[in-house]
């Protein structure tokens, strides 16, 4: 049968006294687990009267199953001093790392900047290597950057390690590299003259620069995505991909659309930072007037 006793707010009165306190628990668990609650409270009387003020030793011989805090796992403890054992529950060795400019267009710079900082927890942090650079560490909490390169147009992963002589932390962080899916309208066709038709648009397609000024952009890793309120403004719903992002599936206010057109194949476009690759255009078959509700690309 679940146990109930005082309501909590009596301990507004005051830490119970030993042999006392079991009354103020304040759950329905069974009696047992109760119990073993007021065991470790016992033990907690007995390390602070112990050493006083916070001193008093803390022994454990069985292993830590889990990583807690500072503390690996399948670690042991023989009389350590109860403030360090808060020191090493309470302060992880910890460590932030992270890449500027990710993911980034195709064909731009290589050159990355790292940022990274260590958190000291209750040793003096002896070592920290950022991607290969040993940087050298004061003991303290620190950050910095470091500079380096990724492979060209390759997503790269880098690596950082942080060490205070007990303990190791490892962290990654990648630059990936990405090209830009369009979405828009237009009006013209390839040759800058008025598009009345799908006709006029198979017949000669949207430039590589048109595309580039009349269409948004953003740099993707696949051709899904939703344009609530996309507005042909009286021109032919338009979006560009690479191939390699394959055939979609247009829908429009929730039903799939087949109205749509490829009006260019696998033909090479050179994006913003000169780097070549093959892309798909489609259009849709008709002008578009005013907004659409909801629209997607599956």
């Amino acid at each position: 049968m679940a146990n109930t006793s005082r309501k909590t707010s009596e301990l507004s009165h005051g830490i119970p006294k030993r042999g006392n306190y079991f009354d103020y628990v304040d759950t329905e668990e069974p009696l047992a687990v109760n119990k073993d609650k007021t065991c470790l409270i016992d033990t907690i009387y007995d390390l602070i009267e112990e050493g006083g003020s916070g001193g008093g030793f803390y022994t454990n011989l069985n292993p830590t199953p889990d990583q807690t805090g500072h503390i690996a796992s399948g670690t042991t403890f023989d009389t350590v001093a109860i403030p360090d054992m808060f020191d090493m529950l309470l302060y992880s060795l910890m460590a932030s790392f992270s890449a500027q400019n990710t993911p980034r267009r195709l064909g731009s710079t290589n050159v990355v900047v790292l940022d990274w900082s260590v958190t000291k927890a209750g040793d003096p942090i002896t070592g920290i290597t950022v991607a290969g650079q040993t940087v050298v560490p004061t003991g303290n909490s620190q950050s910095g950057t470091v500079n380096t390169l990724a492979t060209q147009n390759v997503d790269t992963i880098f690596a950082m390690t942080v060490t205070d002589g007990a303990n190791i932390v490892n962290k990654s962080t990648i630059v990936t590299w990405l090209n830009d899916r369009y979405w828009g309208a237009v009006t013209v066709d390839g040759n800058g003259a008025t598009a009345n038709t799908l006709s006029d648009l198979v017949s000669s397609p949207p430039t590589d620069a048109q595309i580039q000024l009349n269409l948004s952009n953003e740099l993707a890793s696949s051709r899904a995505q939703s344009r609530n309120g996309i507005n042909g403004a009286g021109g032919f719903l338009t979006f560009a991909w690479p191939s390699r992002f394959n055939t979609p599936t247009f829908v429009v206010n929730g039903l799939p659309n087949s109205a749509f057109t490829k009006v260019r194949s696998a033909s090479n476009f050179v994006n913003e930072s000169d780097y070549t690759e093959t892309y798909d255009v489609w259009v849709s078959n008709t002008k578009y007037n005013s907004a659409v509700a909801t629209f997607a690309i599956i």
